[in-house]
C-alpha cells in the first residue's frame, strides 16, 4: 500500500507539473512570460519523472515479494484495492484505547515456560532413581516327566507355580547425581535466560509503543501540513495566473505539497509496522 500510494502521488505530481509545463509553453508561445519561465516548468516535470518510475518498479517488487510470501505463482495478478489514507481513523482511534501488554501470549515465553515444564519432569525422574524398587514375578508350569507312550492324554503330568519379590535399593550411583545437578544447572539458565527476554520483550513493547505515538502524533502534524500545501498551491497559481507570482513560487508549492503527501503516508505506514510489530510480541492476531 505504501508503494501504491507513494505512486499515485507522484503520479497526481506529475501530472499537475505537466499541466503547467503546458500552460507555461502556451504562454511562452504567445510571449506573455518569459523562457526561464518555460524551461523552468518542464525541469520540474522531467525532474519528476524519476521518482514516478522508481515508485512504479517498488510496486511491481513489492507484489513479487507478496506472491513469494503466499506461495503463488508470478502469472497471479494481484490488485490493491485498498490504501493507508483508509487507517487513518484507526490511528486516531488507539491513540484513545487503552490494551493490557502483558507477555502472556507471546510464543518465545510460551516455549520457555513447557521447556521449563519439561525439565521439571525430567527432575521427577531422575529423583525416582535414588527410590527402592519392589518387583514381582509369577511363573506357573504343568510338566511331565519322560513316559514311554506315545499317548499325551495318558502322560503323568505334575504342576508347580512360584510367586517371587524383589526388592533394590540403590546405595550410591554416581551418574544420578550428575544427571540430577546438570538438570538443575539448566532450570536455573533457562530461569535467567527467561528473565532476560522478558526484559527485552518489554523494552521492545515500549519502542514500538513509542514509535506509534510519534507516529499518530506526526500523522496529525502531516495532514494539517497536506491542507497547508493544497492552500499553497491553489494561492501560487492564482497568483502566477494574474501574473503576481513566479514560476519558481509555483514549482515550489508543489514540491512541498508531494513532500507532505508522502510523509503524510510514511506516518501511516510507521504507525501500521510498529502495531503489527507490537502485535507480534504480545502474541495477538493481526487486525
Amino acid at each position: 500500500m505504501l508503494a501504491q500510494d507513494s505512486y499515485n502521488v507522484l503520479q497526481g505530481s506529475y501530472k499537475v507539473a505537466e499541466d503547467n509545463y503546458n500552460v507555461v509553453k502556451a504562454k511562452f508561445e504567445q510571449g506573455s512570460v518569459s523562457e526561464f519561465d518555460k524551461i523552468s516548468a518542464e525541469v520540474q516535470m522531467r525532474s519528476i519523472k524519476p521518482n514516478l518510475i522508481s515508485a512504479e518498479n517498488a510496486i511491481t517488487l513489492a507484489k513479487l515479494q507478496l506472491r513469494v510470501l503466499m506461495g503463488i505463482t508470478a502469472n497471479v495478478d494481484i490488485k490493491i484495492n485498498d490504501n493507508l489514507t483508509n487507517y487513518e481513523t484507526a490511528v486516531f482511534a488507539n491513540r484513545l484505547s487503552e490494551e493490557h501488554l502483558g507477555l502472556e501470549d507471546n510464543t518465545t515465553m510460551k516455549q520457555m515456560d513447557l521447556n521449563m515444564k519439561l525439565l521439571e519432569k525430567n527432575v521427577k525422574s531422575l529423583r525416582a532413581n535414588f527410590m527402592p524398587t519392589l518387583s514381582m514375578s509369577f511363573s506357573y508350569q504343568y510338566q511331565s516327566l519322560y513316559n514311554p507312550n506315545i499317548n499325551f492324554l495318558k502322560y503323568n503330568w505334575s504342576n508347580s507355580s512360584s510367586l517371587m519379590f524383589n526388592l533394590s535399593i540403590p546405595l550410591y550411583r554416581a551418574s544420578n547425581f550428575t544427571k540430577l545437578k546438570s538438570n538443575r544447572i539448566q532450570m536455573r539458565q533457562l530461569d535467567w535466560n527467561r528473565i532476560d527476554t522478558e526484559r527485552k520483550l518489554n523494552m521492545q513493547i515500549t519502542s514500538y509503543r513509542n514509535n506509534m505515538t510519534a507516529s499518530s502524533e506526526q500523522l496529525a502534524s502531516n495532514k494539517e501540513n497536506v491542507m497547508q500545501a493544497e492552500k499553497a498551491v491553489q494561492i501560487a497559481e492564482k497568483r502566477y495566473d494574474i501574473g503576481k507570482g513566479t514560476v519558481l513560487e509555483l514549482n515550489s508549492s508543489q514540491v512541498s505539497l508531494t513532500q507532505a503527501q508522502l510523509t503524510y503516508n510514511q506516518a501511516i505506514y510507521d504507525y501500521l509496522v510498529s502495531r503489527a510489530d507490537l502485535d507480534q510480541v504480545l502474541g495477538k492476531e493481526q487486525r
